[in-house]
């Protein structure tokens, strides 16, 4: 038997992610050394970064899943493997706000990573009733991921969770992209700010932070991160 043979290309683990049950596997030494690579050639690595190097080898059939995965899955699904081939804390330090002096912990993923599931609804303007659900398409998805401006994203990302719409009882579900974002621009303001307002209600949320307390003054401290790539080492 060749040395190349005994190589494990299993998938040992399990996580259940919503309604999912994922096999995966610790990412090993190439891996960690391309994503290295890929993030000191790169100011701002992007989450695709992350994903075609963490996530593709090391999930059980990932590139048929990932569809099925909301973007906050998929960053949960990160952190489980991460907690497998690295360590399930993260060696932080940050300053007191108070006594300005620094504090150096190992803070526990599970107490840094806050998230929120979906729980999409109907919205009812007016003459209209809205839809929402989880976007239909990776390529709605990778439109506003790709969005610099924060406002058009946040735009954006109400929009490809709108399913259908309803407008005097005639339903309206094979829109393109475009034809529902003229539609939506074109809505008076005071129902798209509403439509927003229960959009924000019921959307994902995934964010990075931590509340702890300073070790030296016990004062209360919020360390916040960039983005999951700044704690996938340390």
């Amino acid at each position: 038997m060749g040395l190349l043979e005994k190589i494990k290309k299993d998938f040992p683990f399990k996580v259940k992610i919503g309604d999912k049950t994922i096999k995966y596997r610790p990412w090993n030494t190439k891996e960690e050394k391309n994503y290295l690579l890929v993030s000191g050639s790169k100011e701002n690595p992007t989450f695709e970064d992350i994903e075609n190097i963490l996530l593709t080898n090391c999930v059980e059939n990932y590139d048929e899943i990932k569809k099925d995965l909301t973007e906050g899955e998929k960053y949960l699904l990160l952190l489980e493997i991460r907690k497998f081939s690295i360590s399930e804390t993260i060696d932080l330090k940050f300053e007191c706000v108070k006594c300005k002096k620094l504090n150096d912990l190992a803070a526990p993923l599970d107490k840094i990573v806050h998230y929120k599931e979906a729980n999409y609804k109907e919205v009812k303007l007016d003459n209209k009733v809205f839809y929402f659900g989880k976007p239909k398409t990776e390529k709605l998805v990778e439109r506003v991921r790709e969005e610099k401006d924060p406002i058009e994203k946040e735009f954006k990302n109400l929009l490809i969770h709108i399913q259908k719409i309803e407008i005097d009882d005639e339903v309206f579900d094979s829109f393109t992209f475009e034809e529902l974002y003229e539609f939506v621009s074109n809505l008076p303001a005071k129902e798209f700010d509403e439509l927003s307002k229960e959009f924000n209600e019921m959307k994902e949320e995934f964010d990075v932070y931590l509340d702890t307390y300073c070790m030296f003054c016990n004062a209360e401290n919020k360390v916040v991160f960039g983005g999951i790539e700044d704690f996938l080492w340390g």
